[in-house]
């Protein structure tokens, strides 16, 4: 069976500051803060709120929720990345 791979994408440090003991703890690997940050793609959702009546969640909200989906199945391993550097992830 293949290696699965899990990639956390979060703008800015919305994860960092929300939880930062899986950083201190090693569970998380931080992101390179001197990479550009470049927005490839934008959406307006205004239409689909207007004409079909939708909602949507925060970021937060999606950030959180991963979160929890990827504990209560145990998929988060503390100390996993306390000895890797940023040229081997």
């Amino acid at each position: 069976m293949p290696k699965l791979n899990t990639i956390f994408i979060f703008p800015g440090d919305l994860m960092w500051k929300q939880h930062p003991s899986l950083y201190a703890s090693g569970t998380l690997p931080r992101g390179d803060p001197n990479l550009p940050a470049i927005i490839m793609f934008t959406y307006n959702a205004t239409r689909s709120k207007e004409l079909l009546g939708m909602s949507y969640r925060t970021i937060h909200e999606i950030a959180n929720d991963t979160l929890e989906y990827f504990k209560a199945r145990g998929w988060l391993q503390e100390g996993r990345f306390n000895s890797v550097h940023r040229s081997s992830l």
